[in-house]
Parts: structure tokens; C-alpha cells; sequence
């Protein structure tokens, strides 16, 4: 919608994870959508890979938190302690279970899913992680700030022991990928914005550290 005039657009313009448009709903689904406003990214959507990067579907799906976490589904909220752990799989069935979409917030702190391993061991993310069920598995999406996103790119693309200076090339060549690929909108399909392997750049492979922290900011 530009000065009141109305263009085609393919579905790929509206950008995942942002409230950019209005939508028309008739008969209880979507059958149109208006692109009201032009967008500047505060978080960006990372499609989480299995362990070794094989595949973004995962057969089933493990996690937890370092504090206490909700579980938002289509019937309400659910509790969790900190260390207390939410399983996944198809044998598993419930409400929470059968649920399409799941949002994992913690109060602080990161969730950390043990169904992955990366180089590091086993991956902790800050932001919300969000699980949409699928016939063959699950799609597990990390929607974080974005500076934030950051410091597990920076580490996991370049050994941050090179000196800071280096660090801050880094940061800044990551940023300017990531803001480009983000309406590129190449994953909308999984509704993400990027991938955390070398199809995108590679995130929190190498956990997040003093250094890149410190070349991000």
C-alpha cells in the first residue's frame, strides 16, 4: 500500500515475524493480506538445526531452561520450573502435545535444548523458542534480539582469540547478512529468517564469550 495505492505483492514481502500487515479473513482463513508499513528489525527468527546440521526437521525435540519458563499453547500457559524438562516426540500425546505451536519463554536466562549438541556441547539460546509441529517432525525457530543474535554468530564464524579488532569486522560483516537476509525472507517457509548453519552463518555453534560480546556492542 504506497500513498493509498494498492500493488501486487508475492507472499514472500510480508516478512516473517513481523506485524508489517493487515489481513483479510473469510470462512476462517486468511485470504488476503495489506502491507502497511515498511519494517526495521529489532529480533530476528533462526531456524534451528539438528545435531551435525543435517536437517531442520526434527524427529523429536528436548529442552529446559536455567529458570523458571512458560509453555504457551493453543489451550493456555503452562509453568515450568527451572531444570525441569519438556520432552517432545510423536509417541507423546496431550493437549500440550498435539498443540501446532509452542512458545518456550524463560523468566531469565537461556533455554537450552538437549536434543542438540553443537561444538560446544549443548546449545543455551536467549529470546523465545518457538516449536511448530509437522508431519514429519518438528521445526524449532529462536526468535531473538537481534544485536543479540549476534554474539553466537561472531564466535561461531571466526575464532574470537584473534583479537578484538577482528571480532568487530566480524560483527559488523554478520549484522549487515543477517539485516539483508532477513527481506530476502528466504525461510519463510519454516518461518524464520535465517538458519543457523553455513546456509545462512553459522549461530551459537561456539557459545556466545567476553570477546564477542564486547566487538557486537
Amino acid at each position: 500500500n504506497v500513498e493509498g495505492v494498492l500493488q501486487a505483492q508475492s507472499l514472500k514481502g510480508i516478512i516473517t515475524g513481523t506485524d508489517m500487515a493487515e489481513y483479510v479473513i473469510k470462512n476462517d482463513k486468511i485470504c488476503a493480506a495489506i502491507i502497511t508499513k515498511a519494517i526495521t528489525p529489532n529480533t530476528i527468527r533462526v531456524a534451528l538445526s539438528t545435531s551435525n546440521f543435517a536437517s531442520l526437521i526434527h524427529p523429536s525435540v528436548k529442552l529446559t531452561a536455567d529458570s523458571d519458563y512458560t509453555v504457551t499453547y493453543k489451550g493456555g500457559t503452562k509453568e515450568y520450573k527451572a531444570s525441569e524438562v519438556l520432552e517432545l516426540s510423536k509417541e507423546i500425546n496431550g493437549t500440550l502435545f498435539d498443540s501446532d505451536r509452542l512458545y518456550i519463554k524463560p523468566k531469565t536466562g537461556k533455554v537450552e535444548i538437549q536434543s542438540i549438541t553443537r561444538a560446544s556441547g549443548t546449545p543455551k539460546y536467549r529470546g523465545i523458542i518457538e516449536i511448530a509441529k509437522k508431519q514429519d517432525g518438528y521445526v524449532i525457530v529462536n526468535e531473538v534480539d537481534f544485536e543479540q543474535y549476534l554474539y553466537g554468530v561472531v564466535p561461531s564464524e571466526m575464532p574470537t582469540n584473534y583479537g578484538l579488532e577482528a571480532a568487530k569486522v566480524q560483527a559488523i560483516t554478520a549484522r549487515s547478512y543477517a539485516y539483508n537476509q532477513i527481506f530476502s525472507n528466504k525461510y519463510y517457509g519454516y518461518g524464520a529468517s535465517v538458519e543457523d548453519s553455513i546456509q545462512s552463518q553459522v549461530y551459537n555453534n561456539t557459545a556466545e564469550n567476553e570477546n564477542a560480546i564486547k566487538a557486537v556492542d
